[in-house]
């Protein structure tokens, strides 16, 4: 197993210096200068929209997160009127630097089928809306969700097709069990990924996959999501994981996906990644492992300003064990997507500051997460 001995953030934290730069040790070696070179490598990709990545940099990568994208509803009508980059616009340029960008697709994308009568929200996009997607630099689609599949299983099987010929890769669901609990493995600088995708929010439970039956990977199969981490992790430097939980609208997560959270990292993965709230919650480095409990909307349709707040969440990893993360806060704005500067940035990142103060984490003015220093001092 070629694992990293990852950064011991839990083990040394230095003060941060001009800037709030995070500097970390790895376990083994104590490499302060990689963790900083990899936090000056987050600092420039962001500040001021710049996206340039630091020549003294060591071998890295660089792996943005998003949470809930709707191409249907009024963001349909958007891209319908204005065409597929309009939500995309503002974000397209920093999603398009990272080496691997992932978004969790919240709508099915057909023209064909029907909405399931009994759910409350159904959400079909058309196809051509993925091509949106495609050049705002995504890579990964998770569709372990709960509207995947809203429009039955003739336009399911469309939108795996579409994600398929738009080149694009796909987590969470499939043809059947083990192409939906399996990961997309690949490969970036070196580095080896594999990314996960489950869902404790099923409609209906001919929506999980079978041996035969196309469908999502339910977060409800412990044993199966658990073991289906264990042997990814075993091939790869790198384990996310994406869940779909929780409680619509909540600014905290339930205990239960604490301990699930922390159940997958034991299980190896390095970075759970959260969403279905649709709203912004906390953030926690958990045995030196990192899980955003809700990323919130990305591109989405709400009429709740707390819901079109969302964040975008780098992470760059380098070769000599080291991460550092930061948080970059967006707003939706007739259903396209900012990035916010000034003060409203500043107040989006003290509220999620807030949020993540009872796990031990602190966030600087900079996004950049890390543990609150022993003293109490931020």
């Amino acid at each position: 197993m070629r694992r990293f001995a990852f950064i011991r953030l839990v083990a040394v934290l230095s003060c941060f210096v001009a800037g709030g730069l995070l500097a970390g040790v790895a376990a083994a070696g104590g490499k302060i200068n990689i963790a900083q070179k990899a936090a000056v490598a987050v600092e420039n990709i962001a500040v001021a929209g710049e996206v340039q990545l630091s020549p003294e940099v060591e071998p890295q990568v660089v792996i943005t997160l998003v949470g809930d994208v709707l191409l249907a509803d009024r963001v349909g009508d958007a891209i319908a009127a204005y065409g597929a980059d309009y939500p995309w616009r503002d974000t397209a340029r920093l999603l398009g630097h990272a080496d691997v960008t992932i978004a969790n697709l919240e709508c099915t994308v057909s023209e064909r089928g029907e909405p399931i009568p009994e759910k409350q929200y159904t959400f079909r996009a058309a196809p051509e809306s993925i091509r949106g997607a495609v050049n705002a630099g995504v890579d990964i689609l998770t569709l372990a969700n709960n509207h995947v599949m809203d429009y039955g299983p003739a336009a399911f099987l469309d939108t795996l097709r579409v994600i398929k010929e738009k080149k694009l890769l796909y987590a969470g669901a499939g043809l059947n069990e083990e192409e939906a609990y399996g990961p997309v493995l690949l490969e970036r600088n070196g580095f080896k990924i594999a990314v996960l995708a489950f869902s404790k929010v099923v409609p209906r439970t001919d929506w999980i996959a079978g041996k035969s039956r196309p469908g999502v990977a339910s977060g409800h199969n412990s044993k199966l999501m658990l073991e289906s981490v264990r042997q990814a992790a075993e091939r790869a430097d790198i384990t996310i994981v994406s869940m779909h939980w929780g409680q619509e609208t909540a600014d905290y997560p339930r205990q239960e996906e604490i301990n699930l959270a922390h159940r997958l990292v034991d299980a190896g993965a390095d970075v759970v990644v959260g969403h279905h709230p649709h709203v912004m919650q906390g953030l926690e480095l958990y045995n030196n492992k990192l899980i955003a409990y809700s990323l919130g909307n990305f591109i989405f349709t709400s009429s709740s300003q707390k819901a079109r707040e969302g964040s975008i969440m780098q992470i760059v990893f380098d070769s000599g064990g080291g991460f550092t993360a930061r948080i970059i806060p967006t707003y939706i704005n007739s259903a396209a997507t900012t990035v916010l500067r000034g003060e409203e940035r500043k107040r989006v990142l003290s509220r999620v500051k807030g949020l993540s103060a009872g796990f031990g984490t602190s966030v600087q003015e900079n996004g950049v997460i890390s543990l609150k220093r022993e003293s109490g001092g931020q």
